[in-house]
């Protein structure tokens, strides 16, 4: 043929997903290039993945989140919910920017390895099928837990989760699931613990994600602590959340 050739120099399957070379182009009659129709496609089948391995990671992973949960003792169960929290990117609070709030992503993985431990504390033994039932397809679910002073029980809290200009708002109201008057802020490794003490309130929020966000770009959480100018914005890399 007098055409230009493609040639697929690899293909390789493995389980994080799929990667394409692509190598030299073709015009078509309506002169789009096959190189770029391709590169389209690889984009696609990324994403895909991404999404895919996010919300239904295959039996391997299944198993190998079981067997984690395994060896839990005491307290592993909540250090290892404790690694799920979103790393603070920008500290915009006002009245709390020495206490600022935890965001947990309570991820489907995060959801299986909660599952198969609650399981062997009834002293059972979880199987793939009956530990994924709790994964939803297309929410993010998130736990909170905010501190705040006495006087500043006013605070009117609310959450948001962003991409770039695109802005979405839960799909139902932040919700406290527990308050307790009389908290240290619990810091853990993140920051130095002090002597004040505080409301404590746990919440969670959940947002339709739909096809509106990419899962191969981070996104952020938005927490709005008083108003629109007393935030703190956390960093949501899903990458960070498969393995």
């Amino acid at each position: 043929m007098k055409s230009d050739r493609i040639f697929w120099a690899a293909l390789v399957l493995v389980s994080i997903g799929v990667t394409v070379l692509v190598v030299g182009s073709q015009k078509d009659v309506n002169n789009v290039s096959a190189e770029s129709i391709a590169q389209v496609e690889v984009k696609d089948s990324t994403a895909r993945d991404t999404y895919e391995r996010f919300y239904y990671p295959n039996e391997n992973e299944v198993n190998a989140l079981i067997r984690e949960a395994s060896k839990f003792q005491e307290y592993d169960m909540e250090n290892y919910m404790r690694d799920q929290r979103l790393p603070l990117k920008e500290n915009k609070l006002r009245t709390a920017a020495d206490h600022p709030p935890f965001v947990t992503l309570f991820s489907p993985w995060a959801s299986i390895v909660r599952s198969a431990d609650a399981a062997y504390q009834r002293m059972e033994t979880p199987s793939p099928t009956d530990v994924r039932a709790d994964a939803g397809d297309r929410t993010l679910s998130f736990l909170t837990e905010s501190y705040r002073l006495p006087t500043e029980a006013s605070s009117d809290f609310h959450v948001v989760l962003r991409q770039g200009d695109f802005v979405l708002q839960p799909a139902g109201e932040y919700e406290a699931d527990s308050i307790d008057g009389n908290s240290m802020y619990d810091s853990g490794r993140d920051m130095k613990k002090t002597k004040e003490r505080y409301i404590r309130e746990n919440g969670h929020v959940i947002f339709w994600v739909g096809d509106q966000i990419d899962f191969e770009q981070p996104a952020e959480l938005v927490f709005l602590f008083n108003g629109k100018d007393d935030y703190a914005v956390y960093e949501l890399d899903f990458q960070k959340f498969i393995r």
